[in-house]
């Protein structure tokens, strides 16, 4: 015997039209915003943790306001390139013996002339001829380019303060305590001494 309220599954009830959905109904793999992700899902723009943001200095402090090529040295505070460091003490204080190794040198005329050529021509690329032995150069923050001519020459014109008695022996000790390692004649041109060793700001050739 038949139940005249009894209907077949689906009987008497209308189709759904393609594209409708019931209510409460989700597409498979559909989850509402804020829900919880499943294992390897990523949201729009996620980075796995650890991945590198653009812009970052190294040790993924981030640099906010910083140009791309740039990062800010945590140990200084000042924006340099990014893939080179700020000069260790250890290889400026070599380059002030090896500067006095050529001041010798330079005693005799010949050696003293080719000297002052090379000094001449290093000062274009931001660097003395010591800088260039030992894969240093100038860095000017406020411009954020190498150091010109004009500033090599004002650096060099700096060294003048080191004639006064005692001046030069100060002025070496208050260098080993500055935040930002630059020498008062660094101070007077603008300039911090950078480690260059992949020549990252060396000039390009035309």
């Amino acid at each position: 015997m038949t139940d005249s309220g009894w209907q077949s599954q689906g009987y008497g009830q209308p189709r759904p039209q393609p594209g409708y959905q019931q209510p409460g109904y989700q597409q498979p793999g559909y989850q509402p915003p804020g829900a919880y992700q499943q294992p390897g899902y990523q949201q729009p723009g996620y980075q796995a943790p650890g991945a590198i943001q653009p812009y970052q200095q190294p040790g993924g402090y981030p640099a906010r306001g910083v140009q791309p090529g740039l990062y800010l040295d945590p140990v200084t505070g000042l924006t340099i390139p990014q893939g080179t460091e700020v000069a260790p003490i250890g290889r400026r204080v070599g380059a002030y013996f090896l500067a006095a190794l050529f001041g010798l040198l330079c005693s005799t005329l010949i050696f003293g002339i080719a000297y002052l050529i090379w000094g001449l021509i290093a000062w274009g690329s931001g660097q003395t001829p010591v800088q260039q032995s030992l894969g240093l150069r100038c860095w000017n923050p406020q411009t954020q380019t190498t150091a010109t001519w004009g500033t090599m020459f004002l650096r060099w014109l700096s060294f003048i303060i080191y004639a006064v008695p005692f001046v030069g022996i100060i002025a070496f000790f208050v260098w080993l305590n500055s935040p930002d390692r630059r020498t008062f004649h660094d101070k007077m041109a603008g300039i911090v001494v950078l480690s260059d060793p992949n020549k990252v700001l060396a000039p390009r050739k035309a």
